[in-house]
């Protein structure tokens, strides 16, 4: 079944009768210089299945006709200048929706309520913004969700976070960095139960976190990339780490770590055979994963796990002693959190 698409960089044509095609259903405006707010009448183009802004300079707030779009499966609006409290916009009508993408803009309020809605969604990311608040047990009813990205805003409560996204059974991607500032991360072995089965990658860094490395990470066997960098965790490198059998992206950089490196970290499997290697997930996440290098001018992308540096990063701790013999490199670079 062919799709009909429309390039704007081809056709060109005003941006204010693009609502007259209401044949439309992919729209591909990204990477491009556009601005000025996002057309009041889009919902006229009510067979829009993809619609594909980011990476302008769209300024304004949602308009109220999106809701109108109500076959829209993917809405990609990083990257540009919006506002508005998001809370207050109703996603209710969207019950299509796949893929939500709103990071890098300027939004406020809570996490919106009526997104729990739209029960088709897998992926979602409002990184960058300005949101308050707390994870609500309405997310539960996500079942298909399986990359969650809320980084950089303002939440609260990471113990309540935890203890209700380890019940969304599907959740493979889970990104919370820089939020719950200064809060202390939970330690309890048990508070996530049997949960987080799936989840391969979590980063918590940049939260300014105290407390130690979580006893219930060891519970995490599917796990693949943890970030805890840049906060305050104390204590030793626990042990259980190096029995972790699918890891082989560890950044515990810039926090207050003690004592040595664990020798266990030198049998890590995932780091040291090609085997476990060639075992990686290759399959392509639901939404880009973004990583910059200290000191780089350009953020490094990465659509599949496996396309990540095996890497062990402890810069910036308070380690001492010797580096055990190990087949593996041990770098000391410094990553800033996923996006």
């Amino acid at each position: 079944m062919s799709c009909r698409i429309f390039d704007l960089s081809l056709l060109m044509p005003s941006l204010t009768t693009i609502v007259q095609l209401d044949k439309l259903t992919i729209l591909e405006l990204f990477s491009n210089e556009f601005e000025g707010p996002i057309l009041k009448d889009i919902g006229q183009i009510s067979k829009l299945e993809q619609l594909l802004l980011h990476i302008n300079n769209f300024t304004g707030y949602l308009p109220p006709s999106l809701m109108s779009c109500t076959n829209l499966v993917t809405l990609n609006l990083r990257v540009n200048h919006l506002e508005g409290d998001l809370s207050a916009f109703n996603f209710s009508t969207l019950q299509r929706l796949n893929t939500l993408d709103l990071g890098n803009n300027n939004f406020t309020g809570t996490l919106p309520l009526s997104l729990y809605s739209c029960k088709s969604l897998t992926a979602v990311r409002l990184a960058s913004n300005q949101l308050e608040g707390h994870i609500s047990l309405a997310i539960l009813v996500l079942r298909s969700l399986s990359f969650l990205s809320i980084s950089t805003n303002k939440l609260t409560n990471i113990t309540g976070a935890i203890r209700i996204l380890k019940e969304v059974k599907n959740l493979t991607t889970l990104i919370l960095t820089k939020n719950f500032m200064n809060e202390a991360i939970p330690n309890d072995e048990n508070i996530i139960g049997e949960g987080f089965q799936n989840l391969q990658i979590l980063a918590l860094g940049g939260c300014n976190f105290t407390g130690q490395v979580p006893k219930w990470l060891a519970k995490l066997k599917n796990l693949e990339v943890l970030d805890l960098s840049q906060n305050r965790i104390s204590g030793l490198i626990p042990s259980w780490l190096g029995s972790l059998p699918n890891i082989f992206y560890i950044d515990l950089s810039a926090n207050l770590i003690s004592g040595e490196f664990p020798k266990e970290l030198t049998s890590l499997w995932a780091l040291a055979t090609q085997e476990s290697n060639n075992q990686v997930d290759r399959s392509y996440l639901e939404l880009l994963v973004f990583v910059m290098p200290n000191n780089a001018t350009s953020q490094q992308r990465y659509n599949q796990l496996s396309s990540l540096p095996p890497a062990i990063y402890l810069r910036n701790n308070n380690l001492g002693g010797n580096i055990p013999e190990a087949p593996i490199a041990i770098s000391s670079c410094v990553r800033s959190q996923p996006e």
